[in-house]
Order: structure tokens, then C-alpha cells, then sequence
């Protein structure tokens, strides 16, 4: 895991507020083998209002 940001402050957060949808795209290295993995582990801060 490699965390970016400060992690104890929301505002430090990349914020996605204003993007409908992300993509990440991964792309092999130069020689991949047969038994190459790559692991993505994402974190997403949800808002809801509050009535």
C-alpha cells in the first residue's frame, strides 16, 4: 500500500466530487511472464446529505 496525502485529513484527499467516472488503465511492464500479477486497492469517500 502506498498511501498518498495526509491520511488523518479529508481535505488532503484527492477529491472526485466533480467527476462522474474514473479509469485507471494498467498497462504491462516490458517483459511480463506467465506468472506476472499486478494488485489495484482503491478507497472511496462517499458524501450523503444529511436531511
Amino acid at each position: 500500500c502506498l498511501p498518498f496525502g495526509i491520511q488523518d485529513d479529508p481535505e488532503d484527499w484527492f477529491d472526485l466530487s466533480d467527476i462522474g467516472n474514473l479509469r485507471l488503465t494498467i498497462k504491462a511492464g516490458s517483459s511480463p511472464g506467465a506468472n506476472s500479477t499486478c494488485e489495484v486497492v482503491t478507497q472511496q469517500l462517499r458524501t450523503y446529505a444529511t436531511a
